[in-house]
Order: structure tokens, then sequence, then C-alpha cells
């Protein structure tokens, strides 16, 4: 977990770094999306998180980790727990501002990867 905090540190460190040059194919970035997902038994609200961005002419895809908020109903209660997701997610349309996501999760208690998809949309403005 400590070597997996450092590599997000440096990461982030870096984002300014590899986001200013437009020329380059691939940018480290945080941006502003939310998206849906389910797994058929629950549903994960995610939200923008560090991403490894690969842009081409009509489409893009990024490999990134989502904060996320995990909606699931028992015994007729809804629960909401927040659950850190990873996956890759593609771009497209209208200025690449839709989402397909595809984030896992890792359910500790089970011992299990968890896999889900969904639909989302990029809030942020695109840079120039």
């Amino acid at each position: 977990m400590k070597n997996i905090l450092i590599v997000l540190f440096l990461l982030l460190i870096n984002v300014s770094a590899f986001s200013q040059e437009e020329s380059k194919a691939a940018s480290l970035n945080i941006e502003g999306q939310i998206a849906i997902t389910t797994n058929g038994k629950a549903a994960f609200v995610n939200f923008g998180g560090p991403a490894l961005k690969f842009n081409f002419n009509r489409i893009a895809f990024a490999l990134n980790f989502m904060p996320s908020l995990k909606v699931e109903e028992h015994n007729s209660t809804i629960t909401l727990a927040p659950i850190l997701g990873t996956g890759v997610q593609f771009y497209f349309l209208k200025n690449k501002r839709f989402i397909l996501s595809f984030p896992m999760y890792y359910y500790a208690n089970k011992n299990s990867w968890i896999a889900t998809a969904g639909l989302g949309y990029v809030i942020s403005k695109p840079k120039k």
C-alpha cells in the first residue's frame, strides 16, 4: 500500500509537466468526469481520477483510478460505500466528451475482483 501511495504521489507531481505539451499523444491528468457503471448486482458512481490518457484523431482511451460510490440494496435498505476502482475508459463523440467506462473493483472480504461497465460524461472544459 505504501508503494502505491508513493507512485500516485509521484504521478500527481508530474501532472503539469505531461499535460502542458499538446503535441504528445499521451498525457497524465485529472479530469472532471462522472460515470455510472454496474455489474448487475450493484451500481457505482465514478468520479474522475488520475489518468494516463492516450489521444488519437477520433477516439481516446485512458487507464485510470476512479474514486467511486457503491450503491447496493440489502434487505430492502440501500447502502452507500466508498470504493476505489481502476480500469479503462474510452472517449468518443462530440469532442471526446462521452465515456464508455470499464472499471474493476477489489472486494477484500470476498478476495475477488468485480468487473463493471457503464457510460459517463466529461464535465471539465477541454484543454486548448
